[in-house]
C-alpha cells in the first residue's frame, strides 16, 4: 500500500514539473451603444484605420478575422479591391500610453530611537564624555509621489455608412508589462470582440488563463 502511495505522489510531481506555469492575462473592456441600430451577422462591414496610422493598419487583418469568428460573414478590409455596398465602417486603433498618478507613501531614513550612548575618554586627570543619540532606520514621514502606469489599448468605432453616425464604441485595455506589444494587442482584440454585444453599455474587468504552451514573447 505504501508503494502505491509513493507511486501516486511521484506521478503527481512529474506531472507538475512538466506542466509548466499557467499564463494569466488581465484587462478591462467597455462599450457604448446606440440602441436604435440593430447590427446583424449578414451586414456588410468594412475594417479600416486612420490614414497614417501604421501601427493600427498592421492589425486590420487580425480584426477582420476576429469579427468573422464572432459570426459576421460579410467582413471586408480597406485594401480589398472589390467591395459591395458597405453598411458599417469599423475604424480601429491600437496604441500605447503611459499615465501618471499621484499617491502618498512613507519616506524612509535614519531617526533618533530615543536612546543615548555615552562614551567617555580620560585625558590625564580629566575625563571627557560625549553623548550620542542612537539612530534607527525607519519611517521619517509621508509625502506625495508620482507613479507611472504603462497601458495598451484597442479601440473600435463603428459608423453607419448612410447616416455617418457613430453607433458603437468599444475599448479594451491592459496594464500587463511582461508581454510584447504584438501579443498584448492580439489579446485585447480577441477579448474585446469576444465580449462585445449591441444590447447595452458595458464595463468589465477580466482575467483569462491562456492556452497551454502560450508565450508572451
Amino acid at each position: 500500500m505504501q508503494f502505491n502511495k509513493n507511486l501516486v505522489l511521484l506521478s503527481l510531481l512529474i506531472s507538475f514539473m512538466f506542466s509548466g506555469c499557467a499564463t494569466f492575462l488581465s484587462g478591462t473592456y467597455s462599450q457604448k451603444v446606440d440602441p436604435n441600430y440593430k447590427i446583424a451577422p449578414q451586414d456588410t462591414i468594412l475594417v479600416t484605420t486612420n490614414e497614417n496610422d501604421l501601427d493600427s493598419k498592421f492589425y486590420v487583418n487580425y480584426v477582420a478575422n476576429a469579427l468573422k469568428n464572432k459570426g459576421f460573414y460579410n467582413v471586408y478590409r480597406y485594401i480589398d479591391t472589390k467591395l459591395p455596398p458597405i453598411r458599417y465602417t469599423v475604424v480601429i486603433q491600437v496604441y500605447q500610453k503611459t499615465k501618471t498618478y499621484t499617491y502618498n507613501s512613507a519616506d524612509y531614513g535614519y531617526k533618533w530611537d530615543g536612546t543615548v550612548t555615552t562614551k567617555c575618554t580620560k585625558h590625564g586627570n580629566t575625563t571627557e564624555c560625549v553623548k550620542t543619540r542612537n539612530k534607527v532606520y525607519g519611517i521619517i514621514g509621508y509625502s506625495n509621489k508620482i507613479g507611472h502606469i504603462d497601458g495598451h489599448y484597442f479601440i473600435m468605432n463603428w459608423y453607419e455608412n448612410v447616416s455617418k453616425e457613430k453607433i458603437f464604441f468599444a475599448e479594451g485595455s491592459t496594464t500587463q508589462t511582461d508581454c510584447t506589444n504584438d501579443k498584448l494587442y492580439q489579446f485585447l482584440i480577441d477579448e474585446s470582440i469576444k465580449r462585445m454585444n449591441f444590447q447595452k453599455p458595458m464595463d468589465d474587468k477580466f482575467t483569462v488563463q491562456m492556452p497551454e504552451g502560450y508565450t508572451c514573447r
